[in-house]
């Protein structure tokens, strides 16, 4: 369903569709959940337990999840809005485009894994949504320099000493669709929590300026680290997609 929605935007920079997964938790779903859909979609688990024994019972035990679901959705198009808004607003700023498994840094972590619950739960889920970006910020503090290409461009450094700097208008982050790139590289490469984001949005990364850069880093659907090295800079994308930087 997803994948349908990817192939309808193969033209377009950015997609103007959210994408959430609403799902009944039961056992260790969220778990299963999260390690296959985390975090590219907006996962709302809902508590909710089948009731009664005969078919009448069973029948008024469903309709009771329906107004229940009505409202949910309500609110999960309300806050992915707020999402995109910050990706579009603030795509040069926003920490939560940063890449999962190649920012080294589990509080990135445990901050999108915390952002639907949290801002699902608030009275005002932008304002959470800022708190949280705060509260990341604390912990990764936006460095600044005045080198030429990123005059007086905020960006992260991962616990690793990796800098993450915003490219500016200079984007060409989007991997093109080949066979080695699975259903999920393309849909992570449009979407965080659910929100779309400018495909060609990336990272250029480095550990020294004005030095080659060698990172073991994680493409977007590899299993393992991999050597990645660059005379300049290397570009990460925020579905992981990595590429050394075309030298001129």
């Amino acid at each position: 369903m997803f994948k349908t929605h990817i192939d309808g935007e193969a033209d377009q920079d950015v997609g103007n569709t959210g994408f959430a997964v609403v799902y009944v938790r039961n056992g260790n779903s969220d778990a299963l959940i999260e390690r296959e859909l985390f975090p590219f979609l907006f996962l709302a688990p809902v508590d909710w337990t089948l009731g009664g024994y005969g078919k009448k019972e069973r029948a008024e035990s469903k309709n009771q999840l329906v107004s229940p679901l009505q409202k949910l959705v309500a609110r999960i198009r309300k806050n992915i809005g707020h999402l995109a808004s910050e990706f579009s607003e603030q795509m040069q700023r926003t920490p939560w485009l940063l890449p999962v498994r190649n920012f080294d840094s589990e509080c990135l972590r445990e901050s999108l894994r915390a952002i639907p619950t949290e801002v699902m739960a608030a009275a005002d889920g932008k304002t959470r949504l800022s708190e949280i970006g705060e509260a990341f910020r604390r912990k990764h503090p936006p460095q600044r320099n005045e080198d030429g290409r990123h005059r007086g461009r905020n960006y992260f450094v991962d616990d690793g000493g990796l800098m993450f700097k915003p490219p500016g208008h200079d984007l060409h982050g989007f991997h093109r669709p080949t066979p080695e790139h699975t259903v999920i590289c393309a849909i992570s490469g449009k979407r965080r929590l659910g929100a779309p984001y400018r495909r060609a949005f990336h990272y250029d990364c480095v550990r020294h300026e004005g030095k080659a850069t060698e990172a073991q880093l994680f493409s977007c659907h590899s299993a393992d680290r991999g050597a990645v090295k660059s005379e300049k800079h290397i570009n990460i994308a925020p579905n992981d997609f990595t590429r050394p930087a075309a030298q001129k």
